[in-house]
């Protein structure tokens, strides 16, 4: 980026905040309001991993692109559109308060719906210890009592069994109230903004799992609002996820959703917690009550808390021998609270380098569509108090009377009840397939199952879901166009129930609907149905009604299917080819 754009830019960011700061008010932020000059943008972007850190403040060495991306990466985490434009509701994200983890890790999975950030605890028995405690919430037993609660939030789902100790160093999760810096390198900012954080299982060799919140807050238990003070359950809930593997996720129902929402909306799982769960702690069982070796953990060395040293405040530990590795651990500053204190021994880090990413192009970065090439069974969403599981199979695809059919992205898509299947341009179902289709189209509420008809638009390459008298637009990776909205948009009639089947006419690339026995001709680029229809389905010579499915191939084919056949459609002379229908499983699938 050149000097004069970099300057341009930054007028523009003085210039839309000053408009906000005029105009917008937010009585609970006092402390931090806006304009926001650019380095405490680039500083937001850094800490919560939508830029890769830059020498000193340099903002100049990031090109346009990598800005853009960041400012979409920050809409996406927080349930906003990603225009990549800092527009009010944007800016308003710097003051919003939140979690102090970043958004975005190096080291995060991005293959699946949800987010990994971690490892999982490679046991079942975890253990916390309560080293102090807010007066602001109450006495040591309300706080304990709030926390047992949010325990219970997880391991309904997890396998996990949480046990409460007395002793610090028996403790796998250390929970403590801290104000500014308090030890770790992560200091808190006072009232507002940043509430709390956490460190993943085993990310850290002496703050791994732990949980820190920010004593300056205004804890008010069952606050609903945030002039009424900020909830202590729901943050704890939303730590404690972090404390388990999970990752930040840009779901704003999820508990993992960043920013605090108040009230009693994080209290309880959404399909995105859970399902990050399952990858951690349901799929591969756990069976041990202790910790894997060392060699389960990636092959880091790491040191347990249990082989934490009490050390004097004036004294500088040199070397430290466990069971696994010798290394420095270097003490860091703690600050006295205002709070019972439950035990005196000193927290130590050991600091470690690790990789960074470079975002630039690449602002979608939970999932990059997933990756869809490893398997994730479907999750039961009823789990028993023992969280026993049962995996859901997929419905028979031999028998045929397939829900939906498209191309999508050159690939071939077979859609049936939660299930979805791949095929190649040879059609090769493509390995870990079939899986659920809203691990590879992920957004989509709890309460749709299955889909009616699908296909891939011409003009944008948005993918168009139907369902019932609904339609849904997805990117690949969310779904956008304010979805969902009603198929009158289409200028489909209200009383009709439902599409049949949709699909691109590779004879004059219109877009087809069908519903019974009619269909109508939809022009993309118009945005409007084409004069004259509907049209019965007598004009498609041969073909039935009521379809399941109809897909036009990469090379032009045309296909039509119903129960178990299907039809390859002749588009000169506008009729079936010859010894047609055949027997669709036996065709597509082999079977």
């Amino acid at each position: 980026m050149s000097k004069g754009t970099v300057q341009k830019l930054f007028f523009k960011i003085f210039l839309l905040c000053h408009i906000l700061n005029e105009y917008t008010a937010n009585p609970l932020m006092k402390r931090k309001s806006l304009p926001v000059p650019p380095a405490e943008l680039f500083s937001f972007f850094r800490n919560f991993g939508y830029l890769d850190p830059a020498p000193g403040d340099s903002e100049a060495l990031y090109s346009e692109n990598t800005i853009v991306d960041a400012i979409k990466s920050m809409q996406k985490f927080g349930g906003l559109e990603q225009t990549g434009e800092l527009n009010d509701e944007t800016l308003n994200l710097l003051i919003t308060p939140r979690c102090g983890r970043s958004d975005i890790s190096p080291n995060a999975a991005r293959n699946k719906r949800f987010v990994v950030g971690g490892l999982g605890w490679r046991k079942q028995n975890v253990t916390y210890f309560i080293a102090n405690w807010s007066p602001k919430i109450g006495t040591e037993e309300k706080i304990a009592s709030d926390l047992r609660k949010a325990f219970d939030v997880w391991s309904t789902y997890s396998n996990l069994k949480f046990t409460r100790v007395n002793k610090q160093e028996e403790g796998d999760i250390i929970i403590s109230f801290g104000a500014r810096y308090h030890g770790d390198n992560y200091p808190f900012d006072g009232p507002g903004y940043i509430l709390a954080h956490a460190f993943y299982p085993y990310e850290d060799p002496s703050y791994g799992g732990d949980v820190h919140f920010d004593n300056d807050e205004n804890w008010v238990e069952g606050a609903k609002t945030l002039h009424e003070g900020v909830d202590f359950l729901s943050v704890a809930i939303h730590e404690l996820g972090h404390s388990l593997g999970l990752a930040h996720s840009y779901d704003p129902e999820a508990v993992m959703f960043p920013y605090y929402r108040g009230g009693t909306s994080g209290h309880s799982l959404q399909y995105d917690d859970i399902l990050g769960l399952y990858e951690l702690y349901v799929k591969n069982p756990i069976t041990s009550n202790t910790d894997s070796n060392a060699s389960d953990l990636d092959q880091t060395t790491y040191i347990h808390k249990s082989d934490k040293t009490t050390e004097s405040p004036s004294s500088i530990p040199s070397t430290t021998t466990t069971r696994y590795a010798t290394r420095r651990r270097n003490k860091v500053r703690t600050t006295k609270m205002p709070v019972v204190e439950a035990s005196s021994t000193e927290i130590i880090i050991t600091t470690t380098d690790k990789p960074m990413l470079t975002f630039e192009g690449d602002y979608e970065t939970i999932e990059k569509h997933k990756e869809r090439f490893t398997v994730t069974p479907s999750l039961v969403n009823d789990f028993t108090q023992e969280s026993q599981t049962t995996e859901e199979s997929p419905p028979d695809i031999c028998l045929g009377k397939f829900d939906a059919a498209s191309v999508i992205r050159n690939e071939i898509f077979f859609f049936k009840g939660s299930y979805v299947w791949r095929l190649s341009s040879t059609l090769k179902l493509m390995e870990g397939y079939p899986i659920p289709w809203k691990e590879v189209f992920p957004g989509f509420p709890d309460y749709i199952k299955t889909i009616d008809a699908i296909y891939e638009r011409d003009n944008d390459s948005a993918i168009v879901f139907f369902t019932g008298n609904m339609f849904w637009v997805h990117d690949g990776d969310q779904l956008i166009e304010n979805s969902p909205q009603p198929f009158s948009r289409y200028g489909i009639p209200s009383n009709i129930v439902k599409i049949d089947a949709v699909m691109i006419w590779a004879k004059n690339n219109k877009t087809y609907l069908f519903a019974q026995d009619q269909f109508w001709r939809y022009d993309e680029n118009k945005a409007k149905l084409d004069y004259g229809y509907p049209m019965t389905m007598d004009r498609w010579y041969g073909i039935p009604s009521n379809l399941d499915a109809a897909l036009t191939l990469v090379n032009g084919k045309t296909y039509f299917f119903k129960n178990n056949k299907y039809w390859l459609f002749n588009n000169h002379w506008v009729r079936p080819e010859k010894t047609y229908p055949r027997r669709a499983s036996k065709a597509w699938f082999n079977c």
